[in-house]
C-alpha cells in the first residue's frame, strides 16, 4: 500500500490499514486509520476499482476488497448499527471457541450479522 500510496491521485490510500488477506478467498479487508473514517464512504466505485487493480498487479491476482467502517463512525448521522440475523444462530455464533477468543483479543468487536449457510 505504501508503493500506491505516492502516487497522487491514490495519496488517500495511506489511510488505510490492512485488516486481512485470505488469498484462498481472494479477499482483503481495510480499515480506515484513526481520523479517517469518511474513506469508507470515499472508497466506492472508481476509487474502488483502481485500488483493486493495484492490489491485483502487486498479487498476480483479482481481489475482493472490503473497506469497513470503523465502529466509531456510528454517528448520529449514520445511525447506529443495528445487528442483523437470526438471534438463536446469533448466540450460536458468540457461542463458538473461536468467535470467543477474537472477542477477548477485540473487546470492542461486535458480531453485525449472522446467518445460515445457504
Amino acid at each position: 500500500m505504501e508503493r500506491v500510496g505516492v502516487v497522487p491521485s491514490l495519496s488517500w490510500v495511506q489511510h488505510l490499514e490492512l485488516m486481512s488477506l485470505d488469498a484462498g478467498r481472494s479477499k482483503a479487508e481495510l480499515r480506515p486509520r484513526p481520523g479517517h473514517a469518511d474513506l469508507a464512504k470515499f472508497a466506492v466505485g472508481r476509487q474502488l476499482e483502481r485500488l483493486k487493480a493495484e492490489f491485483a498487479a502487486v498479487t498476480d491476482r483479482r481481489l475482493e476488497l472490503v473497506i469497513v467502517a470503523p465502529a466509531s463512525a456510528n454517528t448520529a448521522e449514520n445511525g447506529p448499527s443495528t445487528p442483523t440475523g437470526n438471534a438463536s444462530i446469533r448466540r450460536k455464533v458468540l457461542d463458538l471457541p473461536l468467535v470467543k477468543d477474537a472477542l477477548d483479543v477485540f473487546p470492542d468487536a461486535r458480531l453485525i450479522d449472522a446467518r445460515e449457510d445457504e
